[in-house]
């Protein structure tokens, strides 16, 4: 049954592929030709720098996963390379597969439970919105656009919305309210203790200045991320200012949110690169062929990120885990 679900949402993503394409190619009017003639003239020097921005992202994205899993004695290597893994799955595999793919990945090679493995990716979704959505909103205030007040209104609940479900007090209330709501039977025991891990992963920010440390790492990583983003623009010769990006990547990552997903984000990923490059004022016929080779190239960052540092740690797994002592990159 459960392999019958996970076939099912490959092949919705598929149908939503072959759906997004050609709304892309017909209705967005998309041209091979526009395509090739920006390859040509783009700047593999700006793409490479952007290449080791996002390398560098990954490896905040990754401190900031173990500096949440601290407590659970965690190898910063395995961190790492389960971070990677964790990228390629979910850029690749449609309907939330990719999640719970990485969320045993996280659980086989740091020696963690599911419970804790659940709530370190739940926490980092929602450090990664705070962050995004906070430099959205300031963003969104300095530049005029159709769309201003939507992104205004939409930053700022995901603003309230992040902060508040982070508040270690919250989610120990709710989880205590569906233990209450849950019946008195033997498959709910399960349910139970998996809610225990849960409570016991989601309490790890439980200091100010792990918080502050979290926090700063979080938009550390964002901020990587939008400056590579400008710099593969400007390699294809989209020159946007620092503002512009940060409001073409919002939208793009805001609607990333939306549980429609193709093949490798095929087809999904071009129209919201699109809709954010058309709203901060680049024309249709650069935003189409320029969304197809941003998905491109930030792809081929994560499969390549992934070969080099995250199937070895899948390739040589420890027989046993090491405690570290001080030194983060220790054995």
């Amino acid at each position: 049954m459960m392999k019958n679900k996970y076939l099912y949402k490959i092949l919705w993503g598929i149908a939503i592929t072959a759906i997004f394409l050609f709304f892309l190619y017909k209705i967005q009017k998309f041209s091979l030709k526009d395509l090739i003639s920006i390859i040509q003239k783009a700047s593999l020097a700006s793409i490479i720098i952007s290449f080791f921005l996002i390398l560098f992202a990954n490896i905040f994205r990754s401190l900031r996963f173990y500096t949440l899993l601290m407590n659970n004695h965690v190898l910063f290597r395995n961190i790492f390379g389960s971070n990677n893994i964790y990228n390629l799955t979910t850029a690749t595999l449609p309907g939330g597969v990719g999640e719970i793919i990485s969320m045993f990945i996280f659980k086989k090679y740091n020696n963690i439970n599911t419970g804790s493995a659940f709530s370190v990716l739940v926490l980092s979704r929602l450090l990664d919105l705070m962050s995004l959505s906070t430099l959205l909103f300031f963003s969104s205030l300095f530049y005029k656009f159709k769309l201003q007040s939507v992104l205004l209104a939409i930053s700022a609940f995901c603003i309230v919305f992040s902060v508040f479900l982070l508040i270690p007090s919250v989610n120990r209330t709710f989880i205590k309210i569906v233990n209450l709501l849950l019946p008195p039977i033997k498959i709910t025991q399960k349910i139970k203790h998996f809610l225990g891990q849960v409570e016991e992963g989601l309490s790890c920010i439980n200091s100010f200045h792990k918080w502050i440390i979290v926090s700063s790492l979080s938009f550390l990583m964002i901020f990587l991320s939008i400056i590579s983003v400008k710099l593969v623009l400007s390699g294809i010769n989209i020159h946007l200012s620092f503002i512009k990006t940060v409001i073409c990547f919002g939208i793009y990552a805001v609607l990333q949110m939306v549980p429609v997903h193709g093949i490798g984000g095929i087809g999904t990923q071009e129209a919201w690169w699109t809709l954010g490059l058309t709203s901060v004022g680049v024309p249709k016929a650069k935003a189409v062929p320029a969304s197809f080779l941003l998905h491109g190239i930030f792809y081929v960052f994560i499969l390549i990120i992934a070969i080099l540092f995250g199937f070895p740690m899948i390739r040589n797994r420890p027989k046993e885990r090491s405690i570290i002592n001080g030194n983060f990159l220790s054995k």
